[in-house]
């Protein structure tokens, strides 16, 4: 009897950490992203031309009064895990007293840092990646607008 109590609850536990992972997230199209953030009233900049070709697929900058979010489409999902690392590694070195928030499951990867003066967003699903460098008082508006986009 204890051994059955203990293979179900070994049992449980596997399969609640299995349902802990979620399902894969759905990455925006480029369409999605400029229909969402012109509806949310940012103007749309397309900064494709800005980088080399074969670098990126798609570049889209909403542009807002006070701060960007930018959207990057890129060929690949290795292209994409390296240049969140990369933004990742650069948050981490700016200096100052704060929070920082990492999450990586499945096909997405998030990490946001926030300081008494600035907070600083990267977020990956697949092949393509959200950045984000914005003063603090906008934490709360570019996390609500970051999480309605999925990301």
């Amino acid at each position: 009897m204890k051994r059955a109590t203990t293979l179900l609850l070994l049992l449980t536990l596997v399969l609640a950490a299995a349902a802990c992972g979620g399902d894969p997230r759905t990455p925006l199209t480029a369409n999605e992203f400029v229909s969402k953030m012109e509806a949310a009233g940012f103007e749309l900049v397309d900064a494709v031309n800005q980088f080399d070709e074969g670098d990126v697929e798609a570049v889209f900058l909403a542009v807002g009064e006070n701060y960007q979010i930018e959207f990057y489409i890129v060929p690949s999902v290795d292209q994409a895990k390296s240049a969140f690392e990369e933004n990742k590694s650069g948050f981490e070195s700016i200096s100052g007293t704060g929070t920082n928030k990492s999450v990586s499951v499945k096909n997405y990867s998030s990490y946001s840092k926030t300081t008494s003066d600035g907070y600083y967003v990267v977020s990956r699903t697949d092949n393509t990646f959200i950045y984000v460098s914005a003063g603090a008082e906008f934490k709360k508006e570019i996390s609500e607008i970051i999480t309605d986009l999925g990301y």
